[in-house]
């Protein structure tokens, strides 16, 4: 799952290096991403959430906590 969550956020950002860590439904992504980091926190988070929706919407995914560095 960690490998899905990341290849999908590199597919929407190239130049994004992303590590997902996983425990039972909850996701800690970091991220570092000149992309990304050209935005306020509220718009990377809803990038990211747009990434992973249907895994959350599911419930694959319950809680996810999002750190994003240039």
């Amino acid at each position: 799952m960690e490998d899905t969550i990341e290849n999908r956020i590199i597919s929407a950002y190239p130049d994004a290096s992303v590590k997902v860590a996983l425990s039972g439904r909850n996701a800690e992504i970091k991220i570092s991403s000149v992309t990304l980091s050209a935005f306020s926190r509220v718009q990377q988070q809803k990038k990211i959430y747009a990434c992973i929706d249907d895994l959350i919407s599911e419930g694959v995914i319950h809680a996810v906590s999002i750190k994003v560095a240039k």
